[in-house]
């Protein structure tokens, strides 16, 4: 692959407009995805306890408790990410007010400051690589809790 150059022609891109573009199209699509999470999860929180809170009478309690508890611990691991999240976005946008505030702002203080916000998204990311699976795992296990007593149920009516 040939490397990009700068260029005056048609078909030519400087480069750093190119990895603007890449960064921006990235970022598009990572605030896309993370909506979307946030609506699916939302969705499914409420529509299981919805569906439990309309079952439970039917529900033996060992059913009962344990779908609770599947779904609250995979609610309570979700919430704390959100948590995190927030304290990272808040953090992130202090630390950034706080360079551009700085008298005489130079471009390293803005590289230090990306240096600093890139490391901190590396240890939020590692923690979404286990806090998403472990609050997929949860929910469907909570899930499938209910769906078999559904099934018995439905098989002692017929």
């Amino acid at each position: 692959m040939a490397p990009m150059v700068a260029g005056t022609g048609p078909g030519t891109m400087d480069q750093r407009q190119f990895l603007s573009d890449v960064s921006n199209i990235q970022k598009s699509i990572f605030d896309q995805a993370s909506n979307y999470t946030k609506l699916v999860l939302g969705l499914g929180y409420a529509g299981f306890f919805a569906a439990w809170s309309g079952t439970k009478a039917n529900l033996r309690p060992v059913e009962l408790i344990g779908s609770a508890l599947l779904m609250c611990l995979s609610l309570f691991a979700y919430i704390i990410f959100e948590i995190f999240q927030s304290r990272f976005l808040s953090k992130a946008g202090i630390d950034l007010a706080r360079t551009l505030n700085k008298p005489g702002l130079e471009m390293s203080a803005l590289e230090e400051y990306k240096k600093r916000t890139i490391e901190a998204q590396t240890s939020y990311f590692k923690l979404w690589r286990f806090i998403f699976p472990f609050c997929a795992i949860t929910g469907v296990l909570a899930a499938l809790v209910l769906i078999e007593a559904f099934f018995r149920s439905l098989w002692r009516m017929i």
